[in-house]
């Protein structure tokens, strides 16, 4: 749904620190990343034998919004 999305960022935004609700823990700058190419899961298996290639490939596929 995000990747389709216009505006991503407003969407992930909603799970973001807000000062009317300070009493959630969430991050009050966050780096938001998108997974265009729907690597996550592949790379969830990925990194239980080679954890450094599946960084290495998410850093390259991840898209930051």
């Amino acid at each position: 749904m995000l990747i389709h999305s216009e505006k991503p960022q407003d969407i992930l935004k909603a799970g973001a620190f807000n000062k009317e609700d300070p009493m959630h823990l969430k991050p009050i700058h966050a780096t938001y990343l998108l997974d265009k190419t729907y690597i996550l899961s592949a790379m969830g298996l990925l990194s239980q034998d080679y954890p450094d290639k599946a960084v290495r490939i998410m850093k390259k596929y991840l898209v930051q919004v």
